[in-house]
């Protein structure tokens, strides 16, 4: 039979009993699991549908079965902090959200609830990527399943995004023990910022995330311009796309962008994130995409012929994810995708067509010719810099907090034998002792005496934890073997030491007037001229008109805002920067309409200060609501209030009390 270039039947019949199949296909399921990751609340039933389609299809007979490990909370403190993973798996995590002020701290609430079961299914989510990640990296499959992962916008101390736990990390860590550079494919409709944020100062694990990137759209970050920090600057990559973009232009930019980052990469193995949220017709989505485009995507990393972990992520259209995933594990197994969904458990939901196909619709693509030439010009300027890291994996694997993070990538220089030591871009991310350590050996043959001694300093104290370090033992190790203490009498030995002639060397490292993404800047000039005082009366003219939710008044009116809770400090001079200070008081003391107001005043700034740096700061008024500081801190917790704004009934309202309907 013939197959067509998206992999669906050409002729509407699979013919699956002959074709040829890939038995080192791993495929991870165990009915535990499923009844665990089925009480997902955000997309519950989701695994159950998936796998019943998958099963429905006789695929079962073709995939190697892994039967997964529930992961442990000392599975999940290799990424996530102890003190987080504490609190998640305590007895008695949903009396501890409605009374502890951690429950903001940690993200949890909004899009992140606590349900029934809770702990047990973050633990086999975990533990099921995990399980795939070790199949891989025992050579036991040349491809590992696993639809119930792909959680990649969770933060080491943090909720985020429906995601509690970042699976995709852990799964990442594992492969590190045995494979020296990983990448990391993300293909979901939101920017993967979790798993991106674990790995911006490393070489080891590139990232490209292929995502919607426009305003208001959760997690709004992901730009061109975000390419990693540090040792890891230019190792992260992000392909910001528009909405409605086609099946077409798609996998044009993911063939060209990905195939590029792999042959200057050279990864030795992938990671897949196939969030199914990029579907059309998908409520939290923005792409005009069919499972076909992802079918051909992963066909494409396939074809590579590196062992490949595949994990699922978004995806809030059940029947369109169940048949995207479907459609991919045929791909995977080299099989043709039939045309008609089979019979199985779940067949009513796919009424009226009970078709496993989905077909696009008829926006218009706002990803123009030009646009994405742009991103792949960019792209390929970025990928120009990658230099190859063979790493250290049995240390930098174990490696835990940021200061170990540190360590781990001064390690990866280390034992890079060829390593020119002159080179800048090695040397301005080194300072002091290091970088006049690495100046002064030059020969390979010294080099390779001093590092069999450097890792036998290493050895005594490289595998740290919390429970068997203090903070200030962690702190005394990390200082001692980034500054070389120990090594200076034996470097002295080995080489000449002559720092007094060695020349500086510049740091060209870019520094910005933050460290977080809270200034805003563009080119726009007519702001430049601005002083705070002129900003303050443009921006109480912005807030004054807002309605207020349930009035047919305005905030000025209702004395929720006046001018004098308005305030702007100007932060810099060479470039105007403002700090805005904007403080109200809500019309009843103990709703959640406080909440309301503070979304409209946030999203009416974003919105009319575009082309100004600043930094806001939204504040209830002390003493005018029950609940002051935790209203604070969700309006100013702007990847809470971007996820909130996904929800287009509540977005409605916002846009109708700023006037945007």
């Amino acid at each position: 039979m013939t197959v067509s270039s998206e992999g669906f039947s050409e002729n509407g019949r699979s013919d699956v009993e002959t074709a040829e199949v890939d038995s080192r296909v791993g495929y991870v399921f165990s009915k535990p699991m499923t009844k665990a990751l089925n009480r997902y609340e955000a997309v519950k039933d989701r695994f159950g549908m998936v796998h019943s389609l998958i099963k429905g299809c006789g695929l079962l007979s073709k995939l190697k079965v892994i039967e997964p490990v529930q992961a442990t909370s000392v599975n999940l403190k290799v990424f996530h902090l102890d003190e987080y993973v504490e609190f998640l798996m305590h007895p008695n995590v949903a009396t501890y959200v409605e009374q502890a002020e951690d429950t903001v701290t940690y993200g949890l609430g909004y899009d992140c609830p606590v349900f029934r079961g809770f702990a047990d299914t973050l633990l086999w989510a975990a533990g099921g990527t995990l399980s795939a990640a070790r199949a891989l990296s025992s050579g036991s499959v040349d491809i590992s399943i696993f639809w119930g992962g792909g959680w990649h916008h969770a933060l080491r101390n943090q909720a985020a995004g429906f995601c509690y736990i970042n699976d995709v990390v852990l799964g990442i860590q594992q492969l590190k023990k045995k494979f020296p550079r990983v990448l990391y494919l993300d293909l979901d409709v939101h920017h993967g910022d979790g798993v991106e944020s674990a790995f911006v100062y490393s070489r080891q694990v590139v990232t490209l995330s292929f995502h919607l990137h426009e305003v208001g759209f959760y997690p709004g970050s992901g730009s061109l311009g975000d390419k990693g920090l540090g040792r890891g600057k230019g190792y992260t990559f992000n392909v910001p796309l528009r909405r409605n973009i086609s099946d077409e232009n798609y996998v044009s930019v993911v063939r060209a962008v990905a195939e590029r980052v792999k042959e200057v990469y050279q990864p030795k193995a992938l990671v897949v994130q196939c969030g199914a949220d990029t579907i059309i017709g998908d409520r939290l989505g923005g792409f005009n995409l069919t499972p076909a485009a992802i079918c051909k995507c992963v066909s494409l990393f396939k074809s590579w012929k590196l062992p490949m972990l595949v994990l699922g992520g978004g995806g809030y259209h059940l029947t369109n994810t169940a048949r995207t995933w479907a459609a991919v594990s045929h791909v995977l197994l080299d099989l043709p995708v039939p045309s008609d969904v089979p019979d199985h458990k779940y067949m009513v939901k796919y009424s009226p067509t009970f078709e496993m196909n989905v077909y696009p619709g008829m926006q218009r693509d706002r990803n123009s010719p030009d646009y994405v030439n742009s991103l792949l010009e960019e792209v390929n300027k970025q990928v120009k810099g990658i230099r190859l890291v063979q790493s250290v994996v049995a240390v930098e694997g174990t490696l835990r907090d940021e200061e170990y993070a540190s360590v781990g990538a001064d390690m990866d220089a280390l034992n890079r034998s060829h390593a020119k030591w002159d080179d800048p871009q090695t040397l301005q991310y080194l300072e002091g002792p290091k970088r006049r350590f690495l100046l002064t050996v030059q020969s390979v043959e010294a080099f390779q005496e001093l590092k069999k001694h450097l890792q036998k300093v290493l050895s005594r104290g490289m595998i740290p934890s919390k429970g068997t370090l203090s903070d200030q033992d962690r702190l005394n190790l990390v200082l001692k073997v980034t500054t070389f203490s120990e090594l200076l009498e034996y470097i002295g030995n080995l080489v000449p030491v002559t720092w007094r002639d060695l020349p500086e060397v510049t740091d060209t490292t870019i520094t910005t007037v933050a460290t977080d993404d809270s200034y805003l800047f563009s080119e726009r000039e007519e702001w430049m001229a601005y002083t705070a005082e002129e900003l303050k009366v443009r921006i109480f003219e912005f807030l004054r008109d807002i309605r207020d939710p349930e009035r047919p008044s305005t905030l000025e009116e209702l004395d929720v805002i006046s001018e004098d809770s308005i305030h702007v400090d100007q932060l810099s001079n060479s470039r105007p920067v403002f700090r805005i200070c904007v403080t109200f008081h809500p019309t009843i003391p103990q709703c959640s309409l406080a909440t309301l107001i503070g979304l409209c005043i946030r999203q009416k700034l974003c919105q009319e200060l575009n082309g100004i740096a600043f930094k806001l700061d939204i504040k209830v008024e002390e003493g005018s609501h029950l609940s002051a500081d935790d209203v604070t801190k969700q309006i100013n917790d702007k990847e809470r209030v971007a996820a909130a704004l996904e929800n287009p009934n509540l977005r409605k309202m916002v846009d109708s009390c700023i006037q945007l309907d």
